[in-house]
């Protein structure tokens, strides 16, 4: 059992026999304002009490989560309301991260990170399935693969996850002390260009930039793999560390959950990456090279223009120095 896990019941509801809202049970030991509760309709209730009156932006139902916001007892008092039990268990795991991520913080802060990072669990907690686009499917399984097959050649899958920034993040897709990596996949045929899609791609917010293109084959060989077989060897290599899981999942669950069966199924074979140092003469549209005027920009890099700012070395070989 992990530190995290010391902090919550497995089950938070557990204690809790009957309907008792608009009282509730402690969820987290450390942090007297995250409670859950049972109302008479038997839906699970987690909510937050933060002393003062705080105007909050306007909070976003999910399809299975009734949000209110309650001005009660000299305090705000933001409710989530569980409207498919089937979901308890997933629903259990999003409140536990929210109150250990949120504890830090008070008043209006609290309550609009709660907001923001309950959301941000959408897709954990009812996968819509409609299905990724090709591009979003090859860069995911690229930043996979380098995830759990590439970087744990120096570093711990542990690590590793860390590094990771996930494809909601801005900026580089992986941060690595003083060294950032921007990734490109591409079906191995598919052309000789990079698609760029942001000013920030390739703006350096580390001592070190590199760009890693990745080419991948589809396969149907059983020694290809999938999606569905890296998050899941992702997941059982982390281990014990509850905390480091739930990081993992909200970072993959915008576009994990957006997948189809059949695309976290779909195997592809790893062929080779090609690794590029961006440094100031590299081409490239950035904010610092941009008239503060224009504030998006999406442009192709023709790969065969890169060869003086390839490099030789393996990836390995530049973290370990």
């Amino acid at each position: 059992m992990s530190e995290f896990d010391n902090f919550f019941n497995e089950d938070p509801w557990a204690e809790i026999s009957g309907p008792i809202f608009p009282l509730g049970r402690q969820l987290y030991v450390k942090d007297q304002r995250f409670w859950v509760s049972i109302n008479d309709n038997g839906e699970y209730i987690f909510f937050v009490h933060e002393n003062g009156m705080h105007e909050i932006k306007e909070v976003k139902d999910l399809s299975d989560l009734d949000v209110q916001i309650e001005f009660t007892g000299g305090g705000t008092r933001l409710i989530y309301t569980l409207t498919d039990e089937a979901l308890k268990d997933k629903f259990s795991t999003i409140i536990k991260s929210v109150a250990h991520n949120s504890s830090g913080l008070s008043g209006k802060k609290l309550l609009e990170e709660v907001s923001k990072e309950v959301l941000s669990w959408a897709d954990f907690l009812r996968p819509s399935r409609r299905g990724l686009t090709r591009s979003e499917l090859i860069g995911l399984w690229g930043e996979l693969h380098i995830l759990s097959r590439i970087l744990p050649a120096t570093y711990s899958i542990n690590d590793s996850v860390r590094f990771w920034i996930g494809p909601e993040g801005k900026k580089q897709d992986f941060t690595i002390n003083n060294l950032a990596i921007e990734t490109k996949t591409t079906l191995s045929g598919d052309g000789d260009s990079l698609k760029i899609s942001s000013l920030e791609q390739l703006s350096k917010i580390t001592e070190e930039l590199y760009l890693m293109h990745v080419f991948i084959n589809l396969t149907d060989s059983t020694t290809g793999d999938c999606l569905k077989n890296m998050y899941e060897d992702i997941l059982q290599r982390i281990g014990d560390d509850t905390h480091l899981k739930n990081v993992f999942k909200v970072k993959i669950s915008y576009l994990y959950g957006k997948a189809t069966a059949e695309q976290l199924d779909e195997k592809f074979n790893f062929i080779k990456y090609d690794l590029y140092q961006v440094h100031e003469d590299f081409p490239k549209i950035t904010a610092e090279n941009t008239p503060i005027a224009i504030t998006r920009a999406r442009y192709n890099i023709n790969t065969a223009a890169l060869l003086p700012f390839k490099i030789d070395l393996e990836l390995h070989k530049i973290l370990d120095d």
